[in-house]
């Protein structure tokens, strides 16, 4: 875990030198187009090698319950994983489908019950899913 915020880390102290390099060489607008390059550079490399990381800031953006519903929800597919009941790929693909069950259901400004209901909800509607899916294997297997 640290690793990968280290990682993160060297390019915004990449932007500042380039920041400061483009500064001395003169005008506002190189320093500008200098920063947005590496901060954009840096954004697509973290994008490609952490295709989730849309959707934590999606979950971030929307705000109230749905950072936890996505917290919840990745949770109980790591342990459906864990248990070998998904595949590692499906980890992403059933939160992001749990998000957006619970888009309907949102609440901007939650109090503590409302968020550990939506916890709850959020692990029980992976645990229904995997479950589902695994039940209709068993009777495409066995039919």
């Amino acid at each position: 875990m640290i690793k990968d915020a280290d990682a993160f880390l060297v390019p915004i102290g990449i932007v500042r030198q380039r920041a400061t390099a483009a500064a001395t060489i003169g005008g506002y607008v190189k320093q500008f187009v200098c920063v947005c390059v590496c901060v954009c550079a840096c954004l697509c490399a973290c994008r490609a090698k952490y295709p989730a990381l849309d959707l934590a800031y999606a979950a971030g953006r929307a705000g109230g319950t749905m950072t936890g519903v996505l917290s919840a929800a990745n949770e109980q597919s790591v342990a459906e994983f864990l248990e070998e009941k998904i595949h590692y790929l499906d980890i992403m693909r059933l939160n992001e489908e749990c998000c957006e069950a619970h888009k309907k259901d949102w609440v901007g400004e939650p109090n503590l019950e409302q968020i550990v209901h939506y916890d709850q909800w959020a692990r029980k509607w992976v645990s229904e899913k995997v479950r589902a899916v695994c039940l209709w294997q068993l009777c495409w297997t066995a039919c």
